[in-house]
């Protein structure tokens, strides 16, 4: 909370306004000139697609799994592309490309569990940092999946929440295919 207020103090005395960020100052990029679409709702669906879904091409060589550069051949059938959305950068689902983050799923199934279970310590402690991945990358991924554009470089930002998730995911599988815990009515 702190940081975010110093940031907002920053770009109001900067840009005279805390929402600002610098956008509108760019010489050149692919936003120049429509900066009131570069959020929006309607993008949420092609980047969700983009950021998780989207299959890397296989190749014969190493690596072996390339992200590819996106063309307009590329979308699904039931993605309708926004007017003024952008992808002229390569990417590759996480899903697909990294399938071990699947095991985030299985963290976030359990939370139930974990909430039932919460007078246990041990349950409390992994209810808390549960909720702390979830809200971090709740955060991270709420700016990124409404921007005019999807790109490799901002699945950074939430990738460090995801991997973390997809571990804890896989102790919990562990840990119930193991029988030595409370957890196995996570699953």
């Amino acid at each position: 909370m702190l940081g975010a207020t110093l940031l907002a103090g920053y770009n109001l005395l900067r840009f005279g306004s805390v929402f600002e960020f610098g956008m509108r100052y760019q010489l050149t990029g692919p936003m120049t000139g429509v900066y009131q679409d570069a959020f929006s709702l309607s993008y949420l669906l092609p980047n969700l697609y983009g950021y998780l879904m989207r299959p890397p091409r296989v190749e014969s060589h190493f690596p072996f799994l390339i992200a590819p550069f996106v063309s307009e051949n590329m979308w699904p059938f039931f993605i309708r592309l926004p007017e003024n959305y952008l992808y002229h950068e390569p990417l590759s689902g996480f899903l697909v490309a990294a399938p071990e983050t699947w095991f985030a799923l299985t963290a976030i199934r359990g939370l139930p569990a974990l909430v039932r279970q919460r007078q246990n310590r041990e349950a409390r402690q992994m209810l808390w940092l549960m909720l702390w991945l979830l809200g971090g990358l709740t955060f991270l991924l709420a700016p990124i999946l409404t921007y005019a554009f999807s790109a490799m470089r901002f699945q950074m930002d939430f990738t460090p929440f995801l991997v973390i998730l997809s571990v804890t995911g896989m102790w919990l599988m562990s840990r119930l295919r193991l029988g030595t815990c409370f957890f196995r009515s996570v699953l």
